[in-house]
Order: structure tokens, then C-alpha cells, then sequence
């Protein structure tokens, strides 16, 4: 039986260690191995990890660059790890949360998951989870609009077009009207993902499990991603 893995993805502060965090620590019984991606030589998340390694059956960090930059050997070496991991102790792994960077575009991600046959033979793709905060995305969103070029993939539009499932995030930090202009903005951007409000990280673990991932062989076939890709990162972060 393939282990179920979930991507969880959305931009720096939206909220993605905290709800992490509760998760693992409502879902004790279970045994969930966390990858976690963080861009820097420090993981942003360090004084987190401490809980996460309390709770989480295996935590691997990758530290050394932005997930979907560094994407098939770094994310090939981790779900090695874990699957040797699983090996060693003769326990089966209820799931796998790959923790992504605020900056990562999910794509990559899911094209590399798909198109490596030592990941693809003993993982399944669950879905991609994807963080929203409630009280800037509009204003990331926004800011795209204005600066988008043909060139850069904007993280954000990709984080939820893709996403099979949408969390909106510190929603008591916005007035009601402005909760559901941000709703119908990322209703507008993906018709079909179920769309769930949060605060301060408290959820239900079933909504970020058995997520059942759409079809994603057109992400893995996509000429014009693979092309965009080749050209360097493709996409709008620095790295300096």
C-alpha cells in the first residue's frame, strides 16, 4: 500500500507550522513523517521543529534552497530518508506532509513527484493544501495583477489554482465583509476545491487528509511549464 502524501503550501505567515502543529498534535495515534522545506541556511521554523520531532514520526528538513528550485534530487533524497526510515523500523507510515516554503510554487513539486519512479513506486499523491491569510492575500493578489509578466509565475495564483483543497486563514483579523471578498476572489481562481476558514490554525484532520488529487498528468506532461522551468527558476523570488 502507497504511503498518502499532502502538500502543504501557502505563502510566508499564512499560518502553515501552526496548523501543522495542530494537526500532529490531535493526530498522536497516527504516524505522519513531515518533510520540511525552508529557504535560508536557518530553517524559519527551527524553534517549531522541537514540537514537530515530539509529535511527528520523522522530520526531515531541507535547508538548503527553495523546494521547487531544488526540487528532484533534494525531494528525492528526502522521501528516501523517510522510506528508509520506514524500513529500519518496521512500521508503516500512516501519511507524509511535505512542508513547502512561502515561496514555492506547487507545480514543480507535483511534476517531480510524478515523473520520479522511486517516489511515485512506494508514494500517492494525496493533494495539495494550500493556505490562504485572509488579511493580505487580496493584496497579493492584487499586487500580481499589476506586475505580472508573461516570464514569471506568481506563487500565490499557482499555490490556489492547483490546489485541492483551500484553508483561509486568521480569519478574526478581517471584517465579515472583507472574509468573503477574499472567498469569492479564490472561488473565482478555483471552482472546484473545497474552501475551509480557519483560526489560529485549529482544524479538523480530516480536511487535509484523503484529499483525492485531481488529475495531475497535465502539470507532469505541460510543455510550457517544463519550458519555463528549464529557463531557470521561472518564477518571481530572489535568492540574495
Amino acid at each position: 500500500k502507497k504511503v498518502p502524501v499532502t502538500i502543504l503550501t501557502g505563502f510566508l505567515g499564512a499560518g502553515k507550522t501552526t496548523l501543522l502543529n495542530h494537526l500532529l498534535q490531535v493526530q498522536q495515534d497516527k504516524k505522519i513523517a513531515v518533510i520540511e522545506n525552508e529557504f535560508g541556511a536557518v530553517p524559519i521554523d527551527n524553534e517549531l521543529l522541537n514540537t514537530k520531532l515530539s509529535t511527528a514520526e520523522q522530520v526531515v528538513v531541507m535547508d538548503n534552497g527553495c523546494m521547487c528550485c531544488t526540487v528532484r534530487g533534494d525531494l528525492l533524497g528526502a522521501f528516501s530518508a523517510v522510506m528508509e526510515k520506514m524500513v529500519d523500523s518496521g512500521n508503516a507510515l500512516d501519511a507524509v506532509i511535505v512542508e513547502t516554503t512561502g515561496m514555492a510554487d506547487p507545480v514543480p513539486i507535483v511534476r517531480t513527484f510524478l515523473q520520479t519512479p522511486a517516489i511515485a513506486s512506494n508514494f500517492q499523491l494525496d493533494g495539495v493544501v494550500t493556505l490562504c491569510d485572509a488579511k493580505n492575500i487580496l493584496r497579493q493578489l492584487a499586487s500580481y495583477d499589476t506586475n505580472k509578466s508573461d516570464k514569471v509565475v506568481d506563487e500565490a495564483f499557482q499555490q490556489i489554482t492547483y490546489a485541492d483543497r483551500i484553508i483561509i486563514s486568521k480569519l478574526d483579523l478581517v471584517a465579515a465583509g472583507e472574509a468573503v471578498m477574499v472567498w469569492r476572489k479564490v472561488r473565482a481562481m478555483n471552482a472546484d476545491a473545497r474552501i475551509v476558514g480557519v483560526i489560529r490554525g485549529i482544524i479538523e484532520p480530516r480536511e487535509l487528509t484523503e484529499l483525492g488529487a485531481r488529475d495531475m498528468t497535465k502539470i507532469a506532461a505541460s510543455t510550457e511549464l517544463e519550458t519555463r522551468s528549464s529557463e531557470g527558476h521561472g518564477h518571481g523570488h530572489g535568492h540574495g
